[in-house]
This record gives C-alpha cells, sequence and structure tokens, in this order.
C-alpha cells in the first residue's frame, strides 16, 4: 500500500513502531546503521536518537541487542597495547636492525614491516628525524638535499613582514599559504605554532632597534660631531670644505631598517597618510616609508621622520 514518506505525529510510540517495521521488514532482525534505516524509514534516524537518547538505546527499546564490533586498521593486528614513547623506540629498534642503509627513511620502517603512521610519530617523539636520532641513528630524512637552505629567524620574520605589508593587516596562516613563500607549516615547525610565530614576530619587530644606526659610528658616540680641518682636507677641496664645515658627518642612512619600515606602517595603521588608500582596503596598493624632511635636506632616517605613503603619492611628491 501506499505510505507517506513522514510520519503524521513523532511520538515515543510512532517512533518506535516505525523502528521495529523497518527492522522486520528490511533488516531480518538485525540492528541497521543510521544509513541503512534512512533508506527506508518515514522517520530519520536522527529523530529516534532525540527521542530515545541514543542510538543503542532505540534498538534495545525495539527489542534487539545492539553490538558495534569496533574496526581496527588492517595491518595492525590485535595488539592493544597503550602507545607510548617507549613502545615506539622499542618497535622502531627492532626494525631498524634489518636495516642497512646510511639513512634510515620512513620508507624503508614501512617497507621493513613497521605499521605506526607517520603522525604518530609526530605525536609521541616529535617527528620522524628525532624518533630515529633517539635510537641512535643518524639521520631521517625523507630525501638527500645537499643545497637545502636552512632558514634564519629573520628570514621567517621577513617573509611575514612582506605578507603583512602585502595585506595591510595581520595575516592568517591561510593567507601565509596563499600569499607567502614559506608555508605556515614551516612557521609552526619553528616556533611551535602559527600564533607563536606571530607573537616572536611582534617581540621582533617592536624591539629597540626603532631607529637606524648611524652610518660609521658607535653607539657610544656623539651624533653631533662635524669635520675636522684635516679630515676634510683629506676628503674634499677647500670650497666644499667651507661649504659643509657646519654638516654633520654621521648621519642615519637614507634607507630604513626593515623594522624601522614596519614600525612607520604599524604607526600609521598601514594607510597613506595622504590619499588614504590601504591595501586592506584596495588591492595592489603598495606603501612606502617616506621622510617627512627629505634625507637631501638632512632628515633623519627616524620614526619622527618618517610617514607612510603609497607609491603613487610618494611617487609624484617632490623634495623641493
Amino acid at each position: 500500500d501506499f505510505q507517506p514518506n513522514r510520519l503524521p505525529a513523532y511520538t515515543r510510540e510512532g517512533v518506535l513502531a516505525e523502528v521495529k517495521r523497518v527492522i522486520v521488514a528490511h533488516f531480518n532482525g538485525r540492528c541497521p546503521t543510521h544509513k541503512e534505516f534512512n533508506r527506508f524509514s518515514r522517520v530519520h534516524s536522527a529523530t529516534v536518537v532525540k527521542t530515545f537518547g541514543s542510538w543503542p538505546k532505540a534498538m534495545e527499546a525495539a527489542g534487539l541487542t545492539y553490538s558495534r564490533s569496533r574496526m581496527r586498521r588492517a595491518g595492525m593486528g590485535d595488539d592493544s597495547q597503550k602507545i607510548t614513547p617507549e613502545l615506539l623506540l622499542s618497535e622502531l629498534t627492532s626494525i631498524a636492525r634489518k636495516h642497512n642503509g646510511a639513512a634510515f627513511l620512513y620508507d624503508d620502517y614501512r617497507r621493513l614491516g613497521g605499521k605506526r603512521a607517520r603522525g604518530t610519530f609526530c605525536k609521541y617523539l616529535g617527528g620522524w628525524r628525532k624518533a630515529v636520532v633517539r635510537i641512535g641513528l643518524k639521520d631521517g630524512l625523507s630525501r638527500v638535499r645537499p643545497d637545502l637552505r636552512v632558514y634564519s629567524d629573520d628570514d621567517y620574520f621577513t617573509e611575514m613582514q612582506r605578507v603583512w605589508e602585502t595585506l595591510g593587516r595581520q595575516p592568517t596562516a591561510k593567507e601565509m599559504r596563499k600569499y607567502g613563500k614559506m608555508s605556515y607549516q614551516s612557521f609552526q615547525q619553528r616556533f611551535g605554532s602559527w600564533m607563536k610565530a606571530v607573537h616572536a614576530f611582534c617581540r621582533d619587530r617592536n624591539g629597540a632597534d626603532g631607529e637606524n644606526t648611524p652610518i660609521g659610528i658607535h653607539q657610544d658616540e656623539p651624533r653631533s660631531r662635524t669635520f675636522t680641518a684635516v679630515a676634510a682636507d683629506s676628503l674634499a677641496p677647500p670650497a666644499v670644505v667651507q661649504a659643509n664645515a657646519s654638516t654633520p658627518n654621521k648621519r642615519t642612512p637614507r634607507k630604513p631598517s626593515i623594522r624601522l619600515r614596519f614600525r612607520v606602517l604599524q604607526r600609521d595603521n598601514f594607510t597613506c597618510r595622504a590619499c588614504g588608500r590601504s591595501p586592506a582596503r584596495e588591492i595592489g596598493v603598495t606603501l612606502e616609508a617616506d621622510h617627512i624632511v627629505p634625507w637631501s635636506r638632512g632628515g633623519e632616517t627616524t620614526l619622527q621622520n618618517l610617514q607612510t605613503l603609497c607609491e603613487r603619492c610618494n611617487s609624484g611628491k617632490s623634495d623641493e
């Protein structure tokens, strides 16, 4: 007979009757899975769970004994030992004895009968390479990379700053993967997590290196020294010496350091102070750190004498 595909009312008795009908008609007294039950029932399995509290309780209310055998990964055997770092190292050592190569790779481990996933070594031992080192072997590289570059913290911070300036705001991990030359996973491996990398970057950029160091002068030396007569005679003709007699010979460099540049852009909220454009609101905007008092006129490269301008406004600006 034709039956509607939904029950008229979802009472406990009506839901239980529908469960019994489906089990008898389609599963010969066997407990169905959620997906199997939903193919034939006029009530969804989620409604059954909501009515009885859980799927096993619904099956028991229908007169069945619910039992779900635990599925084990193929090849793992019946070993029910709790995984510990000591157990992993013991298993790894026994398999490594069968290997004669220079470097013990994860592929070698699987080829010789190892059943543990790579993520298991990451979880309990910090990674495959660390696990290999702990059992006394030399290396566990996936492949030989003699030309592999080792990045420093400054390399990571420089790349994060580039993406930060491109977006005009703090990048997320997904945005670093999209716009960066380094994946956010490399930041995680270096600093422990993505947010730890961001905090380390902020501590570095907001440190004491906010001003450029004057060219050729030690930090303890006064910055107001002028040319002496002897030094001037050795560097320029007398006419030039007289014209520049009052000009300090120790100045900050014209180009701001990367840390100072970031502090300027951050202070101005990554927004051009002339036109208000920002890469956070308009794609393709490039920001620059510009001297308020031109460097050619004696302006120093300091936080107070720098401002954020977009490339268009800075190119249209004149020192005059």
